[in-house]
């Protein structure tokens, strides 16, 4: 497995592979992320930008079957193109996102991770 460290400031991504089949993209201060690689099965993505912005992630894969999102999902600014309505594992870490469940109809393993704040007591 090999990784890549990006530095820098908000420069666009583009990831085009005809054997990519693994990919982990934590890359904060990225503009736009866009992902085509026919094979890949295994993505997982952070969708924060530096300045607290949701940058944009395109995927395309048709045999996407693994997925973990860190961080808020916009279906309008995150897309799965190609990708089927099933998945064999997904992962929805830091906040729970309707939006991306509802993305893919079938999951056979969900995983959900997210921290619940301590309520305030009410003042009177």
């Amino acid at each position: 497995m090999r990784s890549v460290t990006l530095v820098g400031g908000a420069a666009d991504v583009s990831v085009r592979s005809g054997s990519l089949e693994w990919l982990v993209f934590m890359a904060q201060g990225v503009g736009r992320r866009e992902v085509a690689a026919p094979r890949l099965r295994y993505f997982r993505a952070e969708a924060k930008a530096a300045a607290g912005d949701v940058s944009d992630v395109s995927v395309a894969s048709p045999v996407l079957e693994d997925v973990a999102w860190y961080g808020e999902f916009d279906p309008r600014r995150h897309r799965f193109a190609e990708a089927g309505h099933r998945l064999r594992k997904l992962m929805v870490m830091d906040m729970p996102t309707a939006a991306l469940m509802r993305r893919f109809y079938i999951v056979d393993e969900l995983v959900l991770s997210f921290g619940i704040s301590p309520v305030s007591p009410l003042v009177t």
